[in-house]
């Protein structure tokens, strides 16, 4: 996965120790309103980033790529033979001469 979705999930690691900087520095009312908003940011930027991750497993499923239309052309194999419902296709035959 690419930094832009494991990020936000670690960013509040790094905010709190500058929240608890920033909360001393300011007055309570300002104080108050600037932890909010960022709790708020913070709190969205994670949902979305596991959004993300979800979507991204779900369309590995071979009925949930179907219906976003994703789905491999008819001839190609698929990863996991058993996602197809079917048994794996037998390996082509030699001619036996």
């Amino acid at each position: 996965m690419t930094i832009a979705v494991w990020a936000p999930l670690l960013l509040p690691l790094l905010a709190a120790p500058l929240a608890r900087r920033l909360a001393e520095q300011l007055a309570p009312r300002a104080a108050a309103l600037t932890l909010a908003a960022t709790a708020a940011a913070l709190g969205t930027a994670a949902l979305a980033s596991l959004g993300l991750l979800a979507v991204t497993g779900l369309l590995h499923l071979p009925y949930a790529a179907a219906l976003a239309h994703l789905s491999p052309p008819a001839g190609t194999p698929a990863r996991w033979p058993a996602a197809n419902g079917r048994p794996p296709p037998s390996p082509p035959r030699s001619p036996c001469w």
